[in-house]
């Protein structure tokens, strides 16, 4: 892939559907959503109620497909998801550093079991201020509270 061609703009109303594909495709490969009830219901939740009140950036190829996103509000991220064909090659970590240049994101909220997420975060300056042992929606799954230094 060549890194030079793509681009970070903000995601549209329009492509949501093509934004919670890309982080179907993500959360599939994390312990925390292996009940697809669940998965299929967290995904009407982002469609309808979560995205519209996010501020999200995608990251885009050359032919504009959605690699990944991120959302934010009040400078905190809640997602951070890259499409798994095109993992570990520093998209996530691009869309990190915009959205820390452009718009001062400086918290975040990380799941406990996703250690690449969380080893990310630390390599970009954030760093643990809290653990929590049920995430918003009410299930046992662990996640931390983090901030840039």
């Amino acid at each position: 892939m060549n890194q030079k061609l793509l681009t970070i703009s903000k995601l549209q109303p329009f492509e949501y559907a093509s934004a919670v594909h890309v982080w179907m495709q993500a959360a599939k490969n994390n312990p925390q959503w292996q009940d697809k009830r669940e998965l299929m219901s967290f995904r009407r939740l982002l469609l309808q109620d979560y995205l519209p009140t996010l501020d999200c950036v995608a990251i885009r190829n050359e032919k504009q497909r959605i690699l990944g996103l991120m959302g934010f509000a009040n400078k905190q991220v809640y997602m951070l998801s890259v499409l798994p064909s095109v993992q570990r090659q520093g998209l996530a970590r691009r869309l990190l550093n915009y959205g820390i240049d452009e718009y001062g994101v400086c918290k975040a909220e990380v799941f406990a079991a996703n250690l690449p997420a969380i080893r990310l975060f630390h390599a970009q300056g954030f760093y643990s201020v809290a653990r929590h042992e049920r995430d918003h929606i009410g299930r046992p799954t662990p996640w931390y509270e983090m901030r840039y230094l």
